[in-house]
C-alpha cells in the first residue's frame, strides 16, 4: 500500500471537509439576525469572520498540497 496517495487523500478531505464548513459559517453568519446571537457570542463571531480568510486559504493549500501528492 502507498501511504503518499493515502496521505494525499487525506489532504484533500481534510482541506474540502474544512473549505465547506468555513462557508456553511460564512453564509450562517451573513444571513443571521444580529438579534438572534447571544451577545457573550459577538466577540468569537468578530473573531472568525477575521481569521476565516487565513483558513480558507489553509484549506486551499491543503486540498492543493494533496493533488500535488497525488500527481507525483
Amino acid at each position: 500500500m502507498d501511504t503518499t496517495s493515502d496521505t494525499a487523500m487525506l489532504l484533500i478531505q481534510a482541506g474540502v471537509v474544512i473549505g465547506v464548513f468555513l462557508l456553511a459559517h460564512a453564509y450562517v453568519t451573513r444571513h443571521l439576525p444580529a438579534d438572534a446571537v447571544p451577545s457573550f457570542l459577538d466577540s468569537r463571531i468578530a473573531w472568525t469572520c477575521r481569521v476565516r480568510p487565513l483558513l480558507l486559504a489553509c484549506a486551499g493549500l491543503a486540498v492543493l498540497s494533496g493533488l500535488l501528492l497525488q500527481v507525483t
